[in-house]
């Protein structure tokens, strides 16, 4: 026992002696030996696990020589540190190589074994990691503070009673309250809504403000609220409507705040509105033939306002009253009533139209026309009252129209009153007409004065500029009449 402990201890010795002394091309042979021992189990391992993956059994080959502890010379590529020499003795060779060998592949295997199934634990357990996350999302859906503010606004909206549309409800998600588009359409999308039941109520909205027809109602859904053809048809068909009685509804409104021939009214409600022809037929029976005649009354005043003017015969106003869809009997009864006076506007359009009219050719004007007698008074009254200044007019173009041949103020008077012309209309006429001078009016009253009394020239030039004559133009009326301080000449 004892020799065998010593032999044990000389051989390990000697072992540690060769292995200090040996140089690198000794141990090249045994190492490229070695090395392919662990090339050939570590290749055999990994094939084993993985398949035969090419990459990967190149990777973990690697790991296994570098989990080790070894390391590779960097010029020759062989292995240094732990390695045993063979050559001294080949039975301490046997007997430590190889548990050595069989220690290191189960190192290998281990070293080896330890990357593949950590990387296994790792990429089978971080997918389940990852998705742990994902169905906590899916099942909670984290909102945005903005989605969770436009989906309760959206809501608020839903149910403040006046009807959305989606189109209709994203805009005002936007404008009025400033989300996004994005946002916005996101709330619309995932708000639980029945859009046709928002129609419902949105036409039952425009049907409180006024009267309409199922196919404008519609048209207003669609083209103002921003509903589909399909959610507007579904208002405007679940919403309680009677489209007869809004037919006669329209048909008042239409007939109380404008005026309207039956004939027009049926257009608008047909073309403008789309009332059906069978609720029109029905609206337009409530009205009768006097309901008709007022409203030609009425287009008759109309006509005054914008388009009459003097002169205007009554039948040119019959005429026009028709043209609106009136018929004849309607249009007369709207002439007669428009409030016009058409004898005087027959008078005014016979003075317009002649020069110097008098009030006994104006009378005689209008009894030609077929006015009684009393009418006619009741005319020369009237422009005696409220316009008189008519007559000093008349007198004044007369006056300027007999200018060219009349030279002195005594004939143009005589002119005047002959033509029917009071004294006073006449002098009037013939002041404001501006054909006389001052100086042929100092004449005509000194003339005057003369046929009174007998004057002499002083005596007539002081009464002259008593009247407001000044003294020259006196002197030239009394010079012009040969008037001397001995008494008249001739």
């Amino acid at each position: 026992m004892k020799r065998y402990i010593l032999i044990s201890i000389i051989s390990l010795t000697m072992l540690l002696s060769s292995c200090t002394s040996c140089s690198p091309k000794s141990v090249e042979g045994d190492s490229s030996e070695q090395t392919s021992i662990f090339e050939e189990s570590s290749t055999s391992e990994n094939s084993q696990k993985f398949g035969n993956d090419s990459g990967d059994s190149a990777h973990y080959s690697e790991a296994s020589h570098t989990g080790l502890g070894d390391k590779k010379d960097d010029t020759s590529g062989t292995l240094t540190g732990k390695e045993q020499s063979s050559k001294p003795e080949e039975s301490s060779k046997a007997e430590s190589s190889k548990p050595e060998e069989s220690s290191k592949e189960e190192s290998s295997k281990t070293e080896s074994s330890k990357p593949e199934e950590s990387s296994k634990e790792e990429s089978s357990s971080k997918p389940e990691e990852s998705s742990k996350p994902e169905e906590s999302s899916s099942a909670e859906e984290t909102l945005t503070d903005a989605q969770k503010n436009a989906l309760i606004q959206a809501q608020n909206y839903l149910e403040d009673g006046n009807g959305y549309s989606a189109a209709d409800m994203t805009n005002n998600l936007e404008i009025a309250d400033g989300f996004t588009h994005e946002v916005a359409v996101w709330a619309v999308e995932n708000l639980d809504a029945d859009w046709e039941k928002q129609a419902e109520i949105r036409a039952k909205n425009y049907l409180n403000m006024g009267p309409l027809s199922r196919e404008t109602l519609i048209d207003e859904l669609k083209n103002y609220a921003g509903f589909t053809k399909e959610e507007a048809e579904y208002g405007a068909d679940h919403c309680g409507a009677d489209w007869t009685e809004q037919a006669k509804i329209y048909a008042k409104y239409r007939i109380d705040n404008s005026t309207y021939s039956e004939i027009s009214l049926r257009y608008n409600m047909e073309t403008v509105m789309s009332f059906e022809l069978a609720d029109i037929d029905k609206a337009i029976a409530q009205f009768t033939e006097d309901d008709w005649k007022a409203e030609a009354v009425e287009q008759g005043k109309q006509i005054v306002d914008e388009e009459f003017f003097v002169g205007m015969p009554w039948s040119e106003m019959v005429y026009r009253i028709e043209t609106h869809g009136f018929t004849t009997p309607q249009a007369e009864y709207g002439a007669d009533n428009c409030g016009v006076d058409w004898m005087l506007n027959d008078a005014n359009d016979y003075i317009n139209n002649h020069v110097g009219v008098t009030p006994d050719e104006l009378s005689a004007y209008l009894t030609s026309l077929g006015y009684g007698k009393e009418q006619v008074l009741n005319a020369l009254d009237y422009y005696m009252l409220n316009g008189g200044g008519v007559w000093d007019f008349e007198a004044e173009e007369y006056a300027n129209y007999l200018s060219g041949s009349v030279i002195e103020v005594d004939d143009m008077i005589a002119a005047l009153t002959g033509h029917g012309f009071t004294s006073e209309q006449a002098w009037t006429g013939i002041i404001n007409s501006e054909v006389f001078n001052q100086t042929d009016f100092a004449i005509y009253d000194a003339q005057q004065l003369l046929q009174m009394n007998t004057m002499t020239r002083t005596e007539l030039i002081d009464t002259l500029k008593s009247f407001g004559y000044p003294a020259n133009v006196a002197e030239d009326a009394a010079d012009y009449l040969g008037v001397s301080d001995s008494g008249p000449k001739g």
